[in-house]
């Protein structure tokens, strides 16, 4: 397998084994990728919380996480969200995108 160039991308998605909703804006297809924007949706794992003993850290691992150790952030069009130095969130893509089987992404 190859990475696909530019053009082999916008063929691709013309064809429809590629395909993104909604649609591309030309400047997100690069010379070998593209860049996806942000959706409205944001994660934000909750560092700490309150029980019986007093404030207690909760610790950040993918393999345990439970929605409620998530703060669900709702951005309107419009709305910014600034990410504060060393924070880590979880974003949702605003596009969706549909690969045939002959191809990856990272």
């Amino acid at each position: 397998m190859s990475i696909l160039t530019k053009k082999e991308i916008a063929k691709r998605v013309k064809e429809g084994s590629i395909g993104f909703t909604p649609n591309l804006d030309e400047f997100q297809v690069q010379s070998h990728s593209v860049d996806l924007r942000l959706g409205y949706t944001f994660l934000m794992h909750r560092t700490w919380k309150i029980t019986k003993k007093g404030r207690e850290a909760l610790s950040v691992s993918s393999l345990v996480e439970q929605r409620q150790d998530f703060e669900v952030v709702e951005l309107e069009e419009g709305q910014y969200f600034d990410l504060l130095p060393g924070e880590h969130i979880t974003v949702s893509s605003l596009e969706s995108i549909k690969m045939s089987d002959d191809v990856m992404a990272v």
